[in-house]
């Protein structure tokens, strides 16, 4: 067995929210007793730019308001009518909404605004057991990968989406005009290409959820999902758990016991009182 954590955030994209963390502390050290500000970044660069240079142009952009006249500005119309200033810097560019204070002191930075974002929770789940099929070549025993995710919108057809396809109608019409939909899936999963079966070495996944030492104790949302195409099948004491199976192009589940009671866990387990 193979154990592996699925972040929702690539290690491309954690580099660039830790730029963009090292762009908005070096902003916040600006010290002003009259204004606010909110950010939007429109485009992350590459690398971060120079903190000073960003303090700098945010200075002369303060240093020529009055905030008397904001604080009319938003108490009259909200704060669509405060101003917005854009500022770019290196290949960073971001929108500067500035506004009053009600009193001095306190941070630069009181709003970060961010655009609409899709969420995506079943690519983190296929990269990473992508990264861990291939890993140890062929063996000779079943091999199992056990992934777990904190993601808080990842549901278990993500994992049936990752490893066997995603879902998707196809529409057909006879000469009569006759229209038929039928539920498939793109052949894009771990264990289906267009070729054909692949990663046949991975005999099955164990999905979990925020699986902690404490919730181990109560029904752990843990279930096995057997590969159809694999090379050496799994019959092990995980099968005792909630088991996903593909029979006849129809996917169903096969009810069972939960993971602490699977791994003989008691009350002495540690975390749990």
């Amino acid at each position: 067995m193979e154990a592996v954590s699925a972040s929702e955030v690539s290690r491309k994209a954690e580099g660039a929210e830790n730029r963009t963390a090292t762009l908005l502390d070096g902003l916040d050290r600006l010290e002003t007793d009259d204004f606010f500000v909110g950010t939007t970044i429109r485009q992350r660069g590459t690398q971060a730019p120079s903190a000073r240079r960003l303090r700098s142009s945010v200075d002369g952009i303060l240093r020529s308001l009055e905030p008397t006249e904001l604080a009319a500005k938003l108490h009259g119309g909200g704060l669509s009518e405060l101003p917005r200033f854009p500022i770019t810097l290196d290949d960073w560019v971001l929108d500067l909404t500035v506004m009053p204070k009600s009193k001095p002191g306190g941070r630069l930075i009181g709003i970060e605004m961010t655009g609409v974002q899709e969420i995506d929770t079943t690519s983190p789940l296929r990269a990473a057991l992508k990264r861990k099929a291939g890993r140890y070549g062929e063996l000779d025993s079943p091999y199992v990968i056990a992934i777990n995710t904190n993601d808080m919108f990842a549901e278990q057809e993500d994992v049936i989406t990752a490893l066997y396809g995603t879902e998707t109608l196809q529409v057909t019409s006879s000469a009569d005009g006759h229209t038929t939909v039928v539920p498939s899936r793109v052949r894009d999963g771990l264990w289906l290409c267009e070729d054909g079966p692949q990663n046949t070495r991975v005999s099955a996944v164990m999905f979990t959820r925020h699986l902690t030492p404490a919730n181990l104790m109560l029904k752990a949302d843990a279930r096995l999902y057997l590969n159809p195409w694999a090379s050496r099948p799994y019959f092990g004491e995980l099968g005792r758990l909630d088991t996903v199976v593909l029979a006849e192009n129809s996917i169903s589940v096969r009810p069972g016991r939960a993971l602490r009671e699977v791994l003989k866990l008691d009350l002495s387990w540690p975390g749990w009182d």
